[in-house]
């Protein structure tokens, strides 16, 4: 039980050396942008998203009115 206490632990030390590795290789390559870029991408997608559901909504009311605005068959 000690042996498979010790390999689970060694693991979990080079599973962690190696994520945190990858992170810091990730951001030193800039595919991980820093904290202001981040903030400025989710204003971004922000504005992007309530721009797209005003769309959708107007839309959607001009599918209404057109509908109501159709003679019957």
């Amino acid at each position: 039980m000690l042996a498979v206490r010790a390999a689970i632990s060694t693991f979990e030390a080079f599973s962690s050396q190696t994520s945190s590795n990858v992170v810091e290789t990730a951001i030193g390559q800039h595919a991980i942008p820093n904290r202001e870029t981040l903030d400025k991408l989710l204003r971004y997608e922000t504005t992007f998203d309530k721009a797209i559901n005003r769309a959708l909504d107007r839309l959607e009311r001009l599918q209404r009115i057109r509908r109501q605005l159709v003679p019957p068959h």
